[in-house]
């Protein structure tokens, strides 16, 4: 696999990420630029062309901070002679998909985790930024026997503004709807 195909399909806006990866890049305070940049400066280490279910490889790139992430990158072919790509840094546990050539990002028949079956729903997602959540629906694919989302990347880039806004309490366009508690439990 080419590194050359990961920054195409990231170039192209042919993007997927999945729930997970969008959690734990929240998580590890890293945004979808920073690890898309460390594509376009990393390199393929490693290349697995037997790996299930899909070929894969190991991708090398760094963070704005010049940390290490390791990326491992799967390819899959579609119909029409065009690729879709999957890679998952491993060192933060993010994953993204894509499609290489077209304007139309096509659904994957199957689960990039776990080769089950995915199909287009709405569905709801909660997001944290400070001491505030909001809840926003959005379109996304999901398989139906893991559970996993596929988001786009404009959605995760809508969920990173959201984010950024509760962070600044610049709530005002927000509509409430409630309150919300934590639960502390004895002997906790």
């Amino acid at each position: 696999m080419k590194i050359q195909d990961l920054i195409k399909a990231i170039r192209h806006n042919q993007v997927r990420i999945t729930h997970h990866a969008d959690e734990e890049a929240q998580d590890d305070r890293l945004t979808f630029d920073e690890v898309f940049i460390s594509v376009f400066q990393g390199e393929v280490i490693e290349d697995y062309p037997t790996d299930k279910p899909y070929p894969s490889c190991l991708i090398y790139g760094e963070t704005f901070r010049k940390e290490p992430i390791h990326m491992y990158g799967l390819i899959i072919k579609i119909m029409d002679g065009r690729y879709s790509l999957l890679f998952i840094v491993q060192t933060q546990t993010v994953g993204l998909i894509g499609v290489k050539g077209g304007q139309k990002m096509l659904p994957f028949e199957k689960c990039p985790v776990c080769g089950g079956e995915v199909v287009e729903k709405e569905v709801e997602k909660l997001l944290r930024g400070g001491k505030h959540t909001a809840v926003i629906r959005v379109k996304a694919e999901v398989c139906l026997h893991c559970g996993e989302r596929l988001y786009s990347k404009d959605t995760i880039s809508q969920f990173e503004q959201i984010r950024a806004k509760l962070s600044r309490q610049d709530i005002s366009e927000f509509q409430p709807l409630g309150q919300s508690f934590q639960v502390v439990l004895a002997g906790d």
